[in-house]
């Protein structure tokens, strides 16, 4: 424990004297002051007063709007709740908050029934889960983490490459599946995984401290303040030298009339409502941004989106709906026509896309990418919480899975092991250029007909599969990822069409009339 320390997020609350002090510090600020003082001098009294009651009044209301944030993400915290805990040959209930890096924990929903948090980032040890990983990535498709058992023993971890096998902390577990085969079992049912990393070392714990302390760290606002006003007071330096020179030649004039027309001249090259106007557009921003539910640590970083002239799209999920369309397979058996009609698709090719996915059933409902909901919908099969998947129509044989390897980015592909009428098949499927170098034979059209689709705008997976010697399922479950996934008979393209989302045209057409580029 004095290590590494209590599994909490510890962080100094700023007060709102501490905040207003920042504010009050800023060049513009003491500009704005400095002109006030200048100006009651010159006797305008009211006027004066009036905007240094002002300034003070939006900058405390900024300060207000940022503790008021500060003190929302504060509320983020680790779950006090009771985890299992093997310690000492023995399973032990200890809070969340105690956890250390190298305990042995009892990880999954919990018996009401209720979604619980991951306390700490935790590596799955037995057992496979469904979590929620929103908070973390704005993904809002559950996520199937897998143990890690069956790597070699000699390859090293990666967190961004391994993530399949990760739990993170702070996301929400959704379902829970323990592997009753393992020795060390965790009296509560639930998956059995090895303590990573706690507090703020977390994925949750690093978000949250670049979010709470980016702001001290940041002093480009000032310095480019600092920098347009000694650009401006040079020219103003030049004026008011010349009315001081012609000045002083009147020996009638006054001294200190002179001294501060002078001084006026300096400070007017800025007009002196510029930071007032600039503040009173931030908060606007700021009350605009809170009505929708969207927080700002560091308000005065608002003006610098007004220097946006570029607009980057993705396609998938932003300019285009969540849902997929399932348009068709092409076979390459005889043309490279896109097969819509469901009935006429392959037997083989309908397998594969109904038993080569990661959907799950989480509270008696089908979760998963919405790409492989569409599949299963497009070729009219059902999929069951048994994980078997069945045709509609009459005739053909229940698909049941027996393995998965789940999809990797690194790989770009995925693959099942399957039993169809006692024989074990491989299916596969993912990106074209992927399952190009794993085939047996390479039709000759291949490149050129996944290219074809791709340039239209569709999203195109390579499907393949192969037949498995007969094995006992334990032999079957323990195969080799790289055996599985070579020597492969290539079975069709599956083409998707991700629709576009109907607000798409008309806020792309009204940032172009704003004369930004857009780029996608």
């Amino acid at each position: 424990m004095d290590k590494w320390g209590r599994n909490i997020f510890e962080y100094p609350q700023p007060t709102f004297q501490k905040l207003m002090k920042e504010q009050c510090m800023e060049p513009f600020f003491v500009f704005q002051v400095f002109c006030v003082g200048l100006w009651c001098l010159d006797e305008y009294w009211y006027y004066s007063l009036f905007t240094l009651f002002m300034l003070f009044l939006f900058e405390s209301t900024m300060a207000k709007n940022r503790l008021k944030t500060l003190t929302e993400l504060r509320r983020v915290k680790v779950d006090n709740q009771i985890v299992l805990t093997y310690r000492c040959g023995k399973w032990v209930k200890i809070s969340g908050t105690e956890l250390l890096p190298g305990d042995i924990v009892s990880i999954g929903r919990s018996p009401s029934g209720e979604d619980r948090s991951v306390p700490a980032d935790m590596l799955l040890l037995a057992g496979s889960a469904i979590v929620n990983e929103a908070i973390l990535t704005g993904e809002s498709t559950p996520q199937w983490k897998v143990s890690v058992a069956g790597r070699g023993p000699d390859e090293m971890l990666s967190i961004k490459r391994d993530k399949n096998h990760i739990l993170f902390g702070g996301t929400k577990i959704l379902q829970h599946t323990p592997d009753k085969s393992v020795n060390l079992r965790a009296p509560d049912g639930g998956c059995v995984a090895f303590v990573l990393r706690t507090g703020f070392e977390t994925s949750q714990g690093k978000l949250m401290r670049t979010i709470l302390f980016s702001t001290e760290r940041v002093t480009a606002n000032s310095k480019e303040s600092g920098l347009f006003i000694l650009f401006l007071l040079f020219f103003a330096i030049i004026a008011s030298g010349y009315v001081l020179m012609k000045g002083l030649e009147d020996p009638t004039r006054s001294r200190y009339k002179l001294f501060l027309s002078c001084s006026l001249i300096l400070t007017s090259v800025i007009p002196p409502e510029l930071p007032m106007e600039l503040s009173i557009a931030v908060n606007t921003s700021l009350i605009a941004l809170v009505r929708r539910g969207i927080f700002c640590t560091e308000p005065f970083r608002i003006p610098f989106a007004g220097k946006v002239d570029i607009c980057c799209f993705d396609k998938t999920g932003t300019l285009t709906s969540d849902d997929m369309e399932f348009q068709g397979v092409v076979t390459l058996e005889s043309d490279a026509e896109l097969i819509s009609d469901a009935n006429k698709l392959p037997l083989r090719i309908q397998e594969v896309l109904s038993s080569c996915h990661a959907l799950v059933f989480v509270d008696n409902k089908l979760v998963g990418d919405p790409l492989e909901k569409a599949a299963i919908k497009g070729i009219d099969w059902i999929y069951t919480s048994d994980e078997k998947a069945m045709s509609r129509r009459p005739g053909g044989q229940p698909v049941q899975i027996v393995h998965r390897y789940h999809f990797a980015s690194h790989l770009k592909r995925m693959s099942v092991i399957v039993r169809i009428q006692e024989k074990f098949y491989a299916f596969i499927k993912g990106a074209p250029e992927t399952i190009q170098e794993r085939l047996v034979d390479l039709p000759a059209a291949y490149v050129e007909t996944y290219k074809k689709y791709t340039r239209q705008g569709s999203r195109v997976l390579s499907l393949a599969y192969k037949l498995l010697p007969e094995m006992p399922v334990s032999e079957a479950r323990s195969l080799e990822r790289d055996q599985v996934e070579s020597d492969l008979i290539f079975a069709g393209f599956a083409v998707f069409n991700c629709p576009i989302r109907s607000d798409s045209a008309s806020v792309l057409l009204e940032l172009e009339q704003s004369s930004h580029d857009l780029v996608l």
